[in-house]
């Protein structure tokens, strides 16, 4: 049965819908938009009460009111999103602005809220949560319609939990509504939603992929004048060890999103590594030197780059590895000493998928090797250069139970005890995921040993459970009792 919101939650849905956030400009602004914004801003300081009429300090307060560039209806044009936020909470609202034909024209008018979505739809929150949970902060979805050419809102969403204090008002936590018996229910127009039912609406048109990063600025003179200016630059990476002949491409954030994104690079010594106008950094020989990026405006930032020999062999940690179906593993690499291979530029390959798979960790020499079925693999290592490694896996059916060496035993203050475990015969479970807990620590502690083994230290009289739990769930316990 389809449930409407509640008046109260829908007005303040509707009011929180109304605002724009801008996105992350590809392209810089022309001169002509410049201009025209700049004018659009320099009249919004100056008259700020033409605008709106609630401020309590007309200069105070516009100044305090932010602006942004973004494409809001993603139709290649970069539009000017001015947001009305420090006024009494039914006056706010954000006003959009576009160049067509070298005149600014007001699009329409929206929230101060908002996240902007790649494929022009946005989203508003509310100005504050009436609804019963708050797991899904009261939102709504809107576009830019291109036939009316106005804004729209199809869609709204909260969230009721069943153990929110407001959770019996309209349209809230009702246990029989609760379908997948999770506590909470997903609100989209009024219709209960499971979380699967909602993360499917949701992906369908703002997937997180698709958000925005956008700038907003204070309407300042100072940040009028500068519209198009780069304020600062990154780069990701403030060090960078590469290879002699090893390459990584630096990337660069010129802010705000929408000022001028064109940068010069340059590199402090190019016999050791140099670097070209996109930021590709090549190592040529050992040693230091530092690469620059440079804003038309001349705004920097820099990264200092070590490049040592290239590696003559490579190396697997371990070199060999056993593992349960359904068990994960992590192994890393090493090149010989003196050596170096950027972690970014490792390949991982499992010579059998099917028995299992690795996936590499971003940033480091590390890749998690996941096992799939009963069978062998080579889990193979090849660095920049073409040297390469290889861990030699065997798969094995998952323990479908485990013994504990001792199930009770007595021990006195202070004595110690080493216990093991073990699974039914062609089974396994790898020894670093095994998972050791004492039920009392203040009684008996458990410390993890070699290979399948563990230490159990007596501390006080009285009673503790020692467990032992495996990668899939199975577990065997000893009784410890200290006198």
């Amino acid at each position: 049965m389809k449930k409407t919101m509640s008046f109260t939650l829908a007005l303040v849905m509707l009011l929180g819908v109304f605002a724009a956030a801008p996105i992350s400009a590809d392209a810089a602004l022309t001169n002509t938009q410049i201009n025209i914004y700049k004018a659009e801003l320099n009249s919004i300081h100056s008259r700020p009460l033409s605008y709106v009429s609630l401020f309590n300090d007309n200069k105070k307060e516009i100044e305090n009111c932010t602006f942004t560039i973004v494409d809001v209806n993603d139709d290649g044009t970069d539009d000017l999103v001015v947001k009305f936020d420090r006024t009494y909470m039914a006056a706010m609202h954000s006003i959009v602005y576009t160049v067509k034909n070298n005149k600014i024209k007001r699009l329409g008018e929206i929230g101060v809220f908002l996240d902007f979505y790649k494929n022009g739809y946005f989203t508003s929150k509310a100005y504050h949560n009436q609804g019963p949970g708050n797991k899904i902060w009261p939102y709504s979805i809107g576009r830019f319609n291109s036939s009316s050419q106005s804004f729209e809102y199809f869609s709204s969403v909260y969230s009721a939990e069943e153990d929110h204090p407001r959770a019996n008002i309209t349209n809230g936590y009702r246990y029989y509504l609760d379908y997948d018996n999770d506590g909470v229910i997903y609100y989209v127009d009024g219709q209960p939603y499971t979380k699967a039912q909602y993360d499917n609406y949701v992906n369908t048109y703002i997937p997180a992929k698709n958000k925005k990063t956008v700038n907003w600025l204070k309407i300042t003179t100072a940040n009028i004048s500068n519209l198009g200016k780069p304020a600062s630059v990154k780069l990701n990476r403030n060090t960078l060890g590469l290879g002699v002949g090893e390459d990584y491409g630096l990337l660069k954030t010129v802010s705000p999103n929408f000022a001028n994104q064109s940068v010069s690079w340059s590199s402090s010594n190019s016999s050791i590594a140099t670097v070209d106008k996109n930021g590709k950094v090549v190592g040529k020989k050992s040693g230091k030197a530092t690469v620059t990026v440079k804003t038309s405006n001349g705004k920097t930032a820099s990264c200092t780059v070590t490049v040592k020999s290239a590696p003559s062999s490579v190396k697997t940690n371990p070199a060999s590895l056993k593992l349960g179906i359904g068990e994960s593993y992590t192994v890393s690499e090493c090149t010989n000493s003196g050596s170096y291979a950027n972690a970014a530029n490792l390949r991982w390959t499992s010579s059998n998928t099917s028995a299992a798979t690795v996936v590499k960790t971003a940033g480091t020499n590390k890749a998690v090797v996941t096992a799939k079925s009963k069978g062998s693999s080579n889990i193979s290592i090849k660095t920049y250069n073409g040297k390469t490694a290889s861990c030699a896996l065997t798969v094995y059916p998952a323990p479908s139970s485990v013994k504990l060496s001792a199930t009770n035993i007595t021990l006195k203050k202070g004595q110690t005890y080493t216990i093991s475990e073990s699974s039914p015969s062609g089974t396994y479970a790898n020894s670093a995921n095994l998972k050791w807990t004492s039920s009392n620590t203040k009684i008996a502690t458990v410390t993890k040993g070699s290979a399948n083994k563990a230490t159990i230290k007596a501390l006080s009289s009285g009673t503790s459970t020692i467990r032992i739990s495996l990668f899939n769930g199975k577990t065997a316990t000893c009784k410890v009792t200290v006198k």
